[in-house]
């Protein structure tokens, strides 16, 4: 589990269907998809978007996004390790840079034939 430095700055965190509290894929992240980003940085809101789009081609709502500062604290240590932004992982598959369209097409397919994104 991720060691617990930092805040999470979140879009909106997918909350589990008896809506008692955030999902717990017992993986050790916040969320299924997240962005990695900076207020700096040149690339993050097109990288951001393009996650969208992609899930939104899906079914998949904005709200399964959890988009993360890198530059300020987050409590649960996933941004720790990040080195580079934009960054984009999709449950334990990370994209860096501007996403290539089919290799985040591949990664959301993925992700949406496991379970714990539909919990």
């Amino acid at each position: 589990m991720p060691s617990g430095k930092g805040r999470c700055f979140i879009v909106d965190l997918m909350l589990r269907v008896d809506g008692k509290g955030p999902l717990d894929h017992g993986c050790g992240y916040c969320s299924c998809i997240a962005v990695y980003f900076t207020k700096t940085c040149a690339f993050c809101d097109s990288a951001y978007d393009m996650t969208v789009e992609m899930l939104q081609e899906y079914g998949v709502p904005e709200s399964a996004i959890t988009k993360i500062d890198v530059e300020g604290r987050c409590s649960c240590g996933c941004a720790d390790d990040v080195q580079t932004v934009p960054l984009i992982r999709v449950c334990n598959e990370t994209i860096d840079g501007i996403p290539d369209e089919n290799q985040l097409h591949d990664a959301v397919l993925r992700i949406l034939m496991k379970d714990c994104l539909r919990a």
